[in-house]
């Protein structure tokens, strides 16, 4: 059973490009009640176009634990009228980047060729659908 914690809101970024206002959101996501992968997302209304750029880490997240056991992947998000679309993405197009909490984020086509490809798309789905903020973009609110 996949749970989401929502993170504590983080002051908004202005778009080095545009200078319009990007929100960024975190949370964290539980598998039977155990810590189990952390979220990051970035969007912007002025770029709706672009969706929001998330990066997802699964792993060990117990205290002590090597950041190299946690393995973060990128993802593109949008909606469309019927559909969310989730397209994995490389360190090159994320906006998030390395941290000192987990490893390096995988090459898109080290994330497509992933045996966690399908969890981390799953957690994907909760994540969309019960974080508000992430919600609320995606339906253009």
């Amino acid at each position: 059973m996949i749970t989401v914690e929502i993170g504590e809101p983080r002051p908004s970024r202005v778009c080095p490009d545009c200078g319009a206002e990007v929100q960024t959101v975190h949370g964290f996501v539980y598998q039977n009640g155990a810590p189990f992968a952390v979220y990051h997302a970035a969007f912007s209304r002025a770029h709706y176009d672009q969706g929001a750029n998330a990066r997802i880490a699964v792993g060990d997240w117990s205290e002590g634990a090597d950041p190299n056991t946690r393995i973060p992947f990128g993802l593109e998000i949008r909606a469309t009228p019927t559909e969310y679309q989730f397209g994995f993405i490389g360190p090159d197009s994320s906006m998030w980047g390395q941290s000192e909490l987990m490893g390096p984020m995988l090459t898109r086509e080290q994330a497509l060729a992933h045996p966690q490809r399908d969890v981390i798309l799953h957690i994907a789905e909760h994540v969309v659908h019960e974080d508000a903020r992430i919600y609320e973009f995606l339906q253009g609110a």
